[in-house]
């Protein structure tokens, strides 16, 4: 495959060749796949410190009076295997506390599963706290692609299930070679595949070639191999090689580092491919999803009050940056995240699109980040489980469709089960007639308790009230000005994060969010208690300060916030048709139909493709122009990046699913802003670019002239 076509496999592909195979020799893990061991049998943990972290020179580097705090570093890695290289870097790092973040790229053809894990683990006591973090947080569904694990505030795992070359082209945010530079990401690289002898795919010189293309100026590397074609592949391209002596019966390992002056030179070189615009075709796509690069960035204003704007507050304050946080209203989580109780909720599929993907990895990401804030009381919600019934034959035919692709993408098998209507009523607590999907570590949260933590936790400073009339681009940054022209706030980088009103600023005006109004219904709770949510056409949540949340209507292109007794009742008859059994224990017609003031209505925001706006926001115009041979042929040679505005990104269109999707989509955005490691490979990063739509309507207008 080319580049190109191996960065698009789908999160979907099968992964039954791509799980571990091993046996145990005591208590040391041997691959059958390559007939070598995981670790050394002399000591594993001394020979990964030896090898890698010594010969990175970690501590040295993380101390350096010199480098300005906080920063974040990046490590970059060939073969995870067991997890022990990012142990004991999380463990070092930890112990440092440079003060910004570790981010960590491990490239896994083979994963082990987590029991696996668990049982080589114990041969390292001394990093039990860690690895009980790591296996705590290790993806439920092992499906090809980048999986991102936030372990700590400080230190991300960015794991890639996949083949090393398809990895390494899953890493990069651009594969046009005018753009190369913008893949230089990593400060530090362990090469530790299994030996070259037995597993020669790993070390060949395109794989060498990429791990230069994605080195930061001065950025180290180290292996416990000391082939002579491995270090004459490195020195060829451009690293400065060294030996050493070997951990235990290893004679000699290898490391070095990139000079800084031939990534000077290279960057030098791309530039003068930039620019051009030609009619014929390219193997490369136009690389309109790249932004300006941003200076480093110290302060940056949300505007928005709910919890697309308070997970982007959060995520980019522990980056090190000081956020403000405008919202119009009095308090937080007003609007369409003051339901008293919000679903966390993701809609799965078997069908290979960006959906369905970004479902899989936000779902789980969002349980993740959840769960020890609820553990430890720092936010009201319960983790008690989701339902989602399958109501008809279409229903029940692409649910076990599903979790046929789960399976085959070696999902942890209680991740997700299809289950009777009496083994989901057993685990409810009332009667359900209809088999279905039951999720058991999902649940609901309280969205206000969630944004007053998110604020508080990451020092936040808050300006209620205060409506944002106006954005005002700065020399270096925006101001933010109300209606009679006086300053709110002033910031390097400012984030619209205000739903559907996003829509009043010029800047942002055309983006594609539609209005969606959606009204709740408030029940008292009943006498015997519902265990679980659960999801039919709409949903019950289990009760929460004596009443139940269930809905919600759906009204696009509807803005009014009045209660409706129309709404009411159809919330109520989906109940009674879905789930008859909650409707008649919580008082059948006489007990609910007489309640038509006890509700809620708000506003949402949706896009085309369901799909939120995440990232920076476009130049409308200016994109236009300038990619305007896209609309006479979508495979037009265009080797310029995109028109955005420069410090102004948006986090909206989340719909109902802001409580499953923001927490990633909040720290994708700040790896956006910070040119950070990604959090999401590039393919699906476009796929939630705000300018994504505009591209998209250029292209088909070459599809229907084509037509």
């Amino acid at each position: 495959m080319t580049g190109a076509n191996r960065y698009c496999v789908s999160l979907w592909n099968n992964m039954a060749d791509y799980q571990a195979d091993i046996h145990w020799r005591d208590a040391l893990p041997i691959s059958n796949q390559f007939d070598d061991v995981y670790y050394s049998s002399d000591g594993g943990l001394d020979e990964s410190r030896h090898t890698f972290i010594d010969h990175s020179f970690l501590q040295q580097r993380w101390q350096d009076p010199q480098t300005p705090l906080p920063y974040n570093f990046c490590i970059g890695e060939t073969g995870f295997g067991t997890g022990l290289n990012f142990l004991l870097s999380w463990q070092l790092w930890q112990r440092q506390q440079p003060g910004g973040q570790l981010h960590f790229i491990s490239i896994e053809k083979y994963p082990l599963s987590a029991d696996d894990l668990r049982r080589a683990h114990l041969a390292w006591p001394e990093l039990a706290n860690l690895s009980q973090a790591l296996r705590r947080q290790y993806p439920a569904v092992l499906s090809r692609g980048l999986h991102t694990i936030q372990c700590s505030n400080k230190v991300f795992l960015h794991l890639i299930f996949d083949d090393v070359l398809d990895g390494l082209e899953r890493v990069k945010h651009s594969q046009h070679p005018a753009f190369a530079s913008h893949n230089r990401i990593i400060d530090a690289w362990y090469l530790d595949g299994f030996t070259p002898k037995k597993n020669p795919a790993m070390w060949c010189r395109k794989v060498l070639a990429d791990i230069a293309e994605l080195s930061k100026p001065k950025a180290s590397f180290a292996t416990f191999t000391a082939a002579s074609q491995v270090r004459r592949d490195l020195q060829e391209l451009g690293f400065e090689c060294h030996k050493a002596s070997g951990f235990g019966l290893k004679r000699e390992l290898l490391y070095g580092q990139l000079p800084a002056d031939l990534v000077e030179q290279k960057r030098l070189q791309e530039q003068a491919l930039q620019g051009k615009a030609e009619s014929f075709n390219s193997p490369f796509p136009a690389p309109w999803y790249l932004k300006q690069e941003q200076p480093q960035v110290k302060t940056a204003a949300i505007i928005g009050g709910g919890i697309a704007a308070c997970l982007s507050a959060y995520a980019l304050s522990q980056q090190g940056i000081k956020v403000t946080l405008v919202e119009a209203n009095a308090e937080l989580a007003q609007a369409g995240s003051g339901n008293p109780q919000a679903v966390i909720y993701g809609k799965l599929s078997h069908r290979e699109e960006s959906l369905s993907q970004y479902n899989l990895l936000a779902l789980q990401f969002a349980h993740n980040f959840y769960r020890p804030l609820i553990a430890e009381g720092k936010i009201s919600g319960d983790l008690c489980g989701l339902i989602q019934l399958s109501l008809n034959d279409k229903l029940y035919r692409n649910h076990q469709k599903l979790i046929d692709y789960l399976r085959q993408n070696n999902a942890q098998a209680d991740w997700c089960q299809h289950l009777s209507g009496a083994d989901l009523s057993a685990i409810a607590g009332v009667e359900i007639q209809q088999p279905g999907l039951y999720f058991p570590t999902l649940g609901w949260l309280e969205p206000k308790s969630l944004c007053e933590y998110l604020v508080q936790a990451g020092d936040i400073s808050l300006c209620l009230g205060r409506h944002v009339a106006e954005l005002k681009p700065l020399n270096n940054g925006w101001g933010l000005v109300d209606e009679r022209q006086q300053c709110i706030a002033e910031a390097d980088v400012v984030v619209i994060a205000n739903a559907h009103s996003a829509k009043q600023f010029k800047h942002s005006q055309e983006l594609p969010l539609k209005p969606v109004r959606g009204q709740i219904t408030l029940a008292p709770s009943q006498h015997k208690p519902l265990h679980t949510v659960l999801c039919g056409e709409g949903y019950i949540a289990p009760a929460h300060q004596q009443q139940h949340c269930l809905g919600a209507s759906f009204r696009p292109n509807n803005e009014s916030c009045e209660l409706s007794s129309q709404e009411q009742r159809e919330n109520l008859q989906l109940l009674a048709r879905d789930m008859p059994a909650v409707y008649h224990a919580l008082g059948g017609d006489a007990g609910l139909m007489g309640m038509a003031d006890n509700g809620r209505a708000a506003i949402r925001a949706t896009t085309p493709d369901y799909l939120p706006l995440v990232g920076p926001v476009p130049q409308v115009q200016a994109m236009q122009q300038r990619f305007a041979l896209l609309s006479k042929n979508a495979k037009a040679n265009i080797s310029q990046a995109g028109c955005y505005y420069p410090g102004l990104y948006t986090a909206c269109g989340f719909g109902s699913r802001g409580m499953s999707y923001g927490p990633l989509a909040a720290v994708h955005l700040a790896s956006v802003i910070t040119a950070s490691a990604p959090v999401l490979e590039s393919s699906l990063a476009q796929q939630l670019n705000p300018a994504r739509f505009l591209i998209r309507n250029l292209k088909r207008k070459t599809l229907i002239k084509k037509q």
